[in-house]
Formats: structure tokens, sequence, C-alpha cells
């Protein structure tokens, strides 16, 4: 299937050849046959990736504070890394669709039935139930390609609360703002229309509203007096994209007392006291097209909110939308400027910022026949590659991957054969980065492959016992990123599976392999006595809604972080840990906690995790206190000793947590044969032991 992606350095749009997507529960496949671009959105996104860095950082001043805290934290080089791979993401557009569904994991829909979805723009599109709606018989599927973007003006519309005969401006016509307009008409609400484009202004006309052109005539204030009967108007939308504050100020002034002011689009915010107290004006900002939008409990599991409490959704107010289309109450087609074959998606894109452009439509082939979930890359490996030499798949590109897996993956020992991802979203772009041979969206079939060996797993934590037992099963070689499990069941399926397991395993407890901690490690070798750990981090917040604090999904903090700290602790000392207590704050049951330690020789730790820091002090710190000596370890970019034969300190240029050294060392023993760079009875023990303490914490 073809795929539109845009690229954050340079705005580009361009179509790339992409697996179909896999489906999971509560989803839906799709084949597109329309889908809408927004100008206002994708406009903005567009210019945004074609500025230069400096204007990119002047529109985001607060992306450039977090920039200035990781250098001071992480170093300058992991910074760079980080905003860079950022910038060069390839993610898709559009949010507006509608076609034929292919396969259903869902009651509520079947093969065949035409719906509409928050989809992209790609042929073929994986979308949860929640979000896609049945088109209706009479609703022609040009028109109901426009339903989730009305669904914006609807939204907007609900927090007015319009009553019949209350007067409203719209300012700025636009398709969002073209749309509220024959939703307030539909209402039976007076409207009046501002914009400067004679166009959209006739348009509003036809809809019904009274007009008003701002660059012909400056009497804006008056012209809604006038139109209010010198009343001033019950409410403004703010529909338009702007950087001044004027627009804003001119809302208060032609409202009324009590009014209110809705703000879909952008535009300045500072707002002049004066205006709004005196009326006692209300001011709302509109969230996209409704409740539910990102609320990954409405939108990724399908888990609804009641209605009787919430009447309102997104996926409600997507089958009003449909509704209104049904009677004739809206029609969208006057709303078309540009219609394309998806074909020429990048040629539609630059009509955004050469032409006056509205409604633009992207028009699908009814003869799609890129129906497969693998496609080939069909990019020659190096020559110094032979068939006998290993060859591997790797599970997951997200972020982790592609800033600590993959970059480490290009070399001359390994056949990388297939990437594989369940939505396929930028996956082709990451497979060609990294020299893949193949990218698939079917996770079966690294598991049936033939000449496939080896696999890294680097999917969402619930998918990684279940995997690493196939692998297991099938005697591939395994790395796994942490954790290796989410609950104690399925460790124990590893371990009766791993009795007959004559391969590598390895789980990505990385910070072990880094040289800061091997520095330590040596020093700690050359004395005898107990040793006393402090290590404290500062995590920073997670949003209650991150998948990793999810228990299914996730697991938590701890058995998702805590265990990179176990390990360590394991490694630093050589033994295994005997006995642990944990407390938290009452009101942060996983993001503020402290862990004891004891080990089997005796020696103690304590890990201080606390996410209420502030983020300029550096995430990790550890202190080592043993025979009067002293060693601190700062983020893996520094490490000072006091009483050390021949040691005080040493300063790293850039950051190492040893994901590059954990990833060859793994590559190497299986290249060569050799056992785990890790025992696996050191991989279970930390395993399990942060499971017992993610349990003890939450009993």
């Amino acid at each position: 299937m073809k795929i539109a992606l845009k690229n954050f350095k340079n705005g580009n749009v361009l179509l790339e050849e992409a697996p179909v997507p896999d489906i999971s529960e509560n989803e839906v496949l799709i084949k597109n046959i329309y889908s809408v671009i927004s100008p206002g959105t994708e406009k903005m996104l567009m210019e945004f990736g074609r500025a230069n860095m400096l204007s990119k950082a002047l529109q985001q001043p607060e992306r450039v504070k977090d920039v200035i805290n990781k250098i001071s934290n992480d170093g300058l080089k992991a910074t760079y890394d980080s905003v860079n791979s950022k910038l060069h993401e390839w993610t898709t557009s559009g949010y507006s669709s509608c076609g034929k569904v292919i396969e259903s994991k869902t009651d509520e829909f079947k093969a065949g039935d035409l719906v509409i979805s928050n989809g992209p723009h790609s042929e073929y599109v994986a979308v949860n139930k929640n979000l896609c709606s049945l088109v209706p018989d009479n609703v022609s599927l040009l028109d109901a390609s426009f339903t989730v973007l009305a669904s914006v003006a609807l939204q907007a519309l609900r927090l007015a609360k319009p009553s019949q005969g209350e007067t409203f401006v719209v300012y700025g016509l636009g398709l969002i703002g073209l749309i509220l307009v024959q939703l307030l008409r539909s209402n039976g609400c007076k409207v009046m229309g501002v914009d400067v484009d004679e166009n959209r202004l006739k348009l509003a006309s036809k809809f019904g509203a009274f007009t008003h052109n701002n660059l012909k005539d400056s009497s804006l204030i008056n012209s809604s007096l006038s139109f209010s009967k010198n009343r001033g108007v019950d409410g403004v939308f703010l529909t338009l994209a702007s950087k001044s504050d004027l627009p804003i100020s001119e809302a208060a002034q032609m409202c009324r007392k009590k009014g209110r002011i809705i703000l879909t689009g952008v535009t300045g915010l500072n707002l002049n006291r004066q205006d709004f107290y005196e009326k006692e004006i209300s001011f709302r900002v509109s969230s996209s097209y409704g409740p539910g939008r990102y609320d990954p409990s409405y939108e990724d599991k399908g888990i609804d909110y009641p209605y009787g409490y919430v009447r309102w959704t997104e996926k409600r107010n997507f089958e009003a939308i449909l509704d209104l289309l049904s009677t004739k109450a809206v029609s969208f087609s006057q709303l078309i400027s540009h219609e394309y074959e998806f074909e020429s998606v990048s040629k539609a894109y630059d009509s955004l910022l050469k032409e006056n452009s509205l409604g633009i439509v992207l028009k699908y082939s009814g003869d799609q026949n890129g129906f497969t979930k693998k496609i080939s890359i069909k990019q020659k490996q190096k020559s110094s590659i032979d068939v006998e030499s290993p060859s591997l798949a790797l599970i997951g590109a997200g972020e982790h991957s592609r800033k600590s897996i993959l970059p480490f993956l290009s070399n001359n020992f390994f056949n990388l054969d297939t990437l594989v991802g369940k939505k396929g979203i930028s996956l082709i772009k990451v497979a060609k980065k990294f020299n893949f041979e193949s990218v698939s969206t079917d996770i079966e079939d690294i598991f049936s492959s033939k000449t496939i060996n080896t696999v890294i797993i680097s999917s969402r934590h619930d998918s990684h016992a279940e995997l690493t037992l196939k692998a297991i099963k099938n005697n591939q070689n395994v790395f796994v990123e942490k954790p290796l499990s989410l609950n104690l069941d399925d460790i124990k399926k590893i371990k009766k599976e791993l009795s007959s397991y004559t391969g590598n395993l390895l789980v990505g407890f990385n910070r072990r392999f880094s040289p800061v901690t091997l520095i330590i490690k040596n020093l700690l070798q050359t004395v005898n006595s107990q040793k006393s750990f402090i290590y404290n981090i500062n995590a920073g917040k997670l949003s209650q809604d991150h998948w990793v604090k999810d228990p299914k999904i996730g697991g938590g903090r701890i058995i998702g972080e805590i265990c990179h700290f176990l390990d360590l602790l394991v490694f630093l000392t050589g033994e295994k840990i005997v006995n642990f207590s944990i407390s938290s704050m009452d009101d942060s049951l996983e993001d503020c906690f402290i862990i004891t330690l004891n080990f089997k020789d005796g020696s103690v730790a304590c890990i201080n995790y606390f996410s209420n820091g502030h983020p300029k002090v550096e995430k990790e710190n550890l202190k080592i206190f043993t025979e009067g000596k002293y060693l601190e370890m700062n983020n893996f970019l520094k490490i000072n000793g006091y009483g050390w034969k021949n040691f005080s300190k040493k300063t790293f240029f850039y950051q190492q947590k040893g994901h590059k050294e954990c990833i060859h060392k793994f590559l190497h023993s299986v290249k060569n044969g050799l056992d785990s760079p890790v025992e696996l009875d050191e991989l279970i023990h930390v395993s399990e032991l942060s499971i017992e303490i993610n349990n003890a914490l939450r009993k």
C-alpha cells in the first residue's frame, strides 16, 4: 500500500510504499476512498517544517528550555542525537477520511461497511472502533469524508451552547469557520462571518451569514454592533490563524455583557483585562473533536464514556455530523477547492502554500492491489556479509529502537533481515535508513522464517514475555529490551523453556555494560569489604495516562525502570539480593519511593526514586562507600573518587549508558557461538525481584 509521510525537518510530504497495518482488538482495517487535507493544521505543520532552525526555536520556546536542560544533564552529544532524531522523523498526515471496512476485530463493524474515520492519508488505515462511524445510506462519501473535520467545528459549537435567535461572529472563514456558519444557522442562530477573502465571504453569505471584509472595511466593531442591534453579539468563534493579539481584543469588544469567546484556531493571547472584566466575558479553548480526544482509554482501548454522563464524545459528534448530512441540514461539497488523486499528494500539499485553498480532497483509486503485510526493500547488503552469517529481525521501531538499538546494528556481522512493527507508519523509512531487507506488520513472519536465527524485541512491555517465549521455542537467539516480563507466571514459563534452550538470551540491562560502570567495577574489585550504595534517580513525572504506568501494558515504573538499577547494583556487588523493603509517598504510589536492599555478602543499597525533583538536577547519581573509600557517579558522565590509588576522577565527553556496548556484546556472542554475556540466572533474578517489589508496593 501507499502512505503519505511528512518530514519535520523540511516539511516535505511524499508517498511511500508500506506494508498494510495489522489490527488489534477493537480495531478495524479500512481501505480509504477519500480523505481531506485540513488546511489550517497541515499548512501550519508544513510551514513549521520548512522554517530554519532559528524559526523553529522561536516558535517553540518551551522546547528550547527542554534542550538546554538536557544538555546540562546528558551532555551535548546525547542532546544533539535526540533532537536530530526527532527532526528526521517521518510521520503520517491527515485525520479525516472515509472508506470501506476490509477487516474488523469489533462487533460494531463488519467487512464491507462504509465508514468515516480519523485515519491518515493512506490507502489502508487501522482505526479504533471509537474513532470511526457508519455512513448513512443517503450521504455521499465525498461529504462524509469531511466528518472528522466538521466535528472540530461541532465541538466548538457545543462549548458555546447556542440557543435559537442568538447572534454569533465567526472570525475566520476557513474550512472550520464555514462549517461553523452552517452549524450555527442550523441551530437557528444569526451569524456574521469575518474574513479578508471575497470568495470565502461569498460562500458564508450563501450559507445565510451576514459578512464583513476586514481588508476593505476597518470598522469591524461598528459592523458587529449594527449586526446585533447595538446590543453586542452573544459570542465570537475565533477560527483564524494569527500571531496578533488584536483578534482576541476585538472579539471581547464585539461581545455583549457575559458573552462568550471560543478559540478553535490560533491567535495571540495577551488578554486586555479591562476588555473581559467589565463584561464578565467567558473564554474557552476547544480541544479537537470532542471528549475522548487524547485519552488512551477511549482512543486505544475502546472504552466508551457512559452515555448518561458524557452525552457528546468525539464518536457521538461524528454521528451527529453524519445525521446533519443525512437530513441535508449541512453540506460540504461547496467547500471543496481542489481534488487530487492520492498519487499526487505532494502536489496537493504544495497547493496549501501556493494557492488560496479551502477543502482539498484526496481520492483513492478503486484498484488498490497492494494488500500485503510484508514488503521487500531490495537494498543491496554489504559484500562482506555472506549468506551463512546470522540473520536478524527487530520487533519495534519506536523512539527507543531508533536511538538506542538500530544505530548499533549496521555492521558487517549480521544480515538485517526484517523490521517488524504493528502499524508500519514510518517503518519503511526506518528500514531503509538502517539497511533492512524487508519490513512486515505480521510478527508471526519472523517466527516461521527458516533463515532468521536472531530476534531483537523492542515492542511495548506487555508483549515481551510472549515474544521471548516464541523465540526460545524456535531456538532463536533473543535480545529483549527490559523488562523480561510483567508477571511471575510468565517468568516461570520462560524458565521452563530455558532448560532445553541452546541459544543466547540477553535482557537489555545496558547500564552494566557502560564504560563508566566498568571503571567503577574494576575499582570495587580491589576491595573485599561490604559496600554501601545510595542510588538517587531524578525520574521526572509521567502523565497518569502514559502507557508505561498502565499495569497491563507498561507494568508501571518499578517493573519498567527499577529493574535497570537493580541489575546495575547486582553487577557491581557480584551478589544476589536476599531482602528488600519499599516505602512510598502516600499520594504518589509508584512515582516517589525508597527501596532498601540487602545483598548476600552483607552489602546494602538504597534506591531513592523520585519524580518530584527539578529537571536541571542529574537524572542518576550513585554514591558508593567502602573501606574508607568513596565513589560518586553522575549521570554516566562523571566519576569522582576519594581514597583510591591512582584514581580521583574521570569525565566523559558524552553520556555513556552502555546501549552500544550491550548490543555489541550480544551480537558478538551470537556471531562467535559464545555464551550469553550475562548469566541467565542473574537476568531471571533481577526480573523476578522487580516484579516482587512492585507487588509489595501495590499490596
